[in-house]
């Protein structure tokens, strides 16, 4: 009840045409704004996925320091303008503060690309996983011409298996990862 009733006194704002935005790699939906992360997103990444609850799964639980963040963006920045995938800033419009980011990033299953993602804990419970993943999917579909995407996660995570099936991947198979096992997951675009 209480994430309801949050999400209900977020401001209606003017919103730009939705969908995906190919030049910049921004995309808006009903209440998110995602565009590609940048060197000043630093200092809030870096608290991200420093959280207890978003580390425990993204990162095997391990610290991550501002050096790792900083390649990361770096990296990310790179993917950009190389291919159009990249981490994506997460952004309410009512808000320029990061909540989470999305990410096309190769990951461990035989390096391929897969879709990523975290929230910060205190924005989970409200949707926004599920409508930046339809950004997302409809972002690779239009944009970027796959014909599948993948996801991974360790084998209780039971939140992102949740939004995972909720857009519409189909688990495919599980598979040792670096420190357990892995649940993953494909869908077409």
């Amino acid at each position: 009840m209480m994430s309801f009733a949050l999400q209900m006194m977020e401001p209606e704002i003017p919103l730009p045409q939705a969908g995906p935005s190919p030049q910049a790699g921004v995309m808006f939906t009903r209440r998110l704004r995602l565009e590609p992360m940048r060197q000043d997103d630093l200092d809030a990444m870096h608290g991200i996925v420093n959280e207890t609850s978003v580390r425990r799964f993204l990162f095997d639980n391990q610290a991550i320091s501002r050096e790792r963040v900083r390649n990361m963006l770096s990296a990310s920045e790179r993917q950009f303008r190389e291919n159009g995938t990249g981490i994506w800033a997460l952004r309410t419009h009512a808000s320029e503060r990061l909540i989470g980011f999305f990410c096309l990033w190769p990951f461990v299953v035989k390096r391929e690309m897969e879709l990523g993602f975290a929230l910060s804990w205190a924005h989970w419970g409200k949707g926004y996983a599920t409508e930046a993943g339809v950004a997302l999917i409809d972002y690779v579909r239009e944009h970027l011409g796959w014909k599948q995407l993948q996801a991974s996660t360790d084998l209780h995570n039971n939140r992102s298996i949740l939004t995972l099936w909720r857009l519409d991947f189909v688990e495919s198979a599980l598979i040792r990862g670096p420190t357990g096992p892995l649940r993953v997951f494909k869908r077409k675009p």
